[in-house]
């Protein structure tokens, strides 16, 4: 990925000392960051911490003018400060770092790894979540989703009375994946 010109806006706007771009920098990338943060096997806590470090070393270096310009995104920036800031904290910490990434043939840049570590993170979290619901929940959004089959042709194959009644099913359902996945991150 090459950086964007929202990136290039973003960085002159910080330069000119608007924090509430860095607040929509902040939450833009912290559910990733904090799912990246988990495979080094620190607190949640912790993970914040460095999180929260992270961000105000790239305001700092943007202010001071360290940052001109960036070879990546701003998202592999900060996933870059995150991962040096966790490694130090580990080796404060004096534990050992069981997190050693495996690099495949198709990665080609650190960007790419870690939109893959974060992407992972997220498939296994929507696995667990889709596992706590009930089972004519998980088979409803199943058939919906993976399957794509249409309304209609659920309502026939899991017996509902209407169209309707699958709506408002699918609807809960959806809901109650909703919150055991923004609760296991």
């Amino acid at each position: 990925m090459k950086i964007t010109t929202d990136d290039k806006i973003v960085i002159n706007l910080l330069k000119q000392g608007d924090l509430s771009v860095l607040d929509e920098v902040y939450l833009l990338h912290r559910d990733a960051f904090l799912g990246f943060g988990r495979t080094f096997n620190l607190s949640k806590d912790d993970i914040t911490d460095v999180y929260q470090d992270t961000i105000l070393i790239f305001y700092e270096n943007v202010r001071s003018g360290k940052i001109e310009t960036l070879d990546s995104t701003i998202r592999t920036y900060l996933f870059g400060i995150g991962k040096r800031l966790s490694y130090q904290l580990i080796r404060k910490k004096g534990q050992t770092i069981e997190f050693m990434p495996t690099i495949e043939p198709e990665v080609n840049n650190i960007e790419d790894l870690i939109e893959q570590e974060a992407q992972t993170y997220q498939s296994q979290e929507l696995s667990n979540a889709l596992a706590k619901l009930g089972e004519s929940c998980r088979r409803l959004l199943l058939l919906f989703y993976y399957e794509q089959l249409s309304i209609k042709t659920i309502m026939e194959r899991m017996n509902y009375a209407n169209e309707n009644t699958v709506k408002a099913h699918k609807s809960r359902c959806i809901r109650s994946l909703r919150d055991s996945f923004h609760t296991n991150l």
